[in-house]
């Protein structure tokens, strides 16, 4: 027997409807059971997730962000950016950077259904490539697994249905399977996809806001450039540096270059003039971008005078 009489085939489509209403009757859960809804300290809007996300990742990791749209929610896993040697940032798993990014349709008492998707933003910020896979957890993995079990030559199955079913080749029966797994389960589960690629656009959309922005990309910690509006050498410190007229930036030391800087959330750094943390000094608490030195009237002008940083977390 092959597909297409299968399918045209009533006895086989009622046979096949029992089949899929029986094992979805005996295998899912059903009324509150179904239910999750987002932790409140956790839940946030689909943009403020994507950016949270893209901008702090370390915030975003472990299961940290929930996302709730069209009756549907998902954990947003934090998502860095990697340079590839075609000079475009690939999007990548923040806990795992060989890994692409994903979302986790979150369903209760049954396994989440996964979304990967992978993106490339060009160096102008536009988005160079989008694609995504899914692997169905959810009512479509119980039931799949469930129908995999059945020996569809069982008299006890021609009993259920009133079709014999002994006919069916292997193929007949993986696309039995497959058609009706996937099938309870957008039913019972949802129709979640759409849902799913709105937010892994959004992350996307954050990448390349990132990226139009160099601050962001690499102000992960404290970050000190050596032109104006954060270009030129990038110079992140994660603990002090008493001189740095000792340490080169892509050949180039960078004592007294410094003329902007970002400092993130949670940290603080404090400028000197002269090395050894000496000197007249400036105070700045993060979050905070100074795109230019020269300019930053709380202090006069600091650009290309800094030769020493004490870095704190706080």
């Amino acid at each position: 027997m092959n597909c297409a009489k299968m399918s045209s085939n009533p006895f086989v489509r009622t046979a096949s409807a029992s089949l899929a209403a029986t094992f979805t009757a005996a295998v899912v859960p059903t009324g509150s059971a179904l239910a999750f809804s987002c932790p409140t300290s956790k839940h946030e809007h689909v943009g403020d997730a994507a950016r949270l996300a893209v901008h702090h990742p370390w915030k975003a990791d472990s299961n940290d962000i929930c996302v709730s749209l069209d009756h549907h929610q998902f954990w947003v896993k934090a998502v860095k950016l990697k340079r590839l040697d075609n000079g475009n940032y690939a999007g990548v798993s923040y806990a795992r950077p060989s890994v692409d990014p994903r979302l986790s349709h979150i369903l209760s008492n049954r396994p989440d259904d996964q979304y990967s998707y992978h993106f490339e933003i060009a160096p102008d910020g536009k988005l160079a490539d989008f694609k995504f896979s899914i692997k169905r957890g959810g009512v479509t993995k119980v039931i799949t697994k469930s129908l995999e079990a059945v020996n569809f030559a069982d008299p006890a199955i021609k009993a259920l249905t009133g079709v014999s079913l002994a006919k069916w080749t292997d193929q007949d029966v993986r696309k039995f399977v497959s058609k009706w797994g996937k099938s309870a389960g957008q039913k019972i589960d949802g129709k979640w996809e759409g849902a799913a690629a709105t937010i892994s656009l959004a992350v996307a959309s954050a990448a390349a806001r990132k990226i139009e922005h160099p601050s962001a990309l690499f102000c992960y910690a404290p970050t000190f450039f050596e032109n104006a509006h954060f270009r030129g050498r990038p110079l992140t410190l994660k603990s002090s540096a008493s001189n740095l007229h000792k340490i080169k930036v892509y050949n180039a030391k960078m004592g007294d270059r410094i003329t902007s800087l970002c400092v993130p959330d949670g940290w603080e750094i404090t400028a000197y003039n002269d090395a050894g943390f000496k000197g007249p000094s400036i105070k700045i608490v993060g979050p905070k971008e100074i795109e230019d030195l020269a300019k930053y009237s709380m202090a006069g002008d600091w650009s290309d005078r800094i030769s020493s940083i004490r870095v704190s977390r706080h």
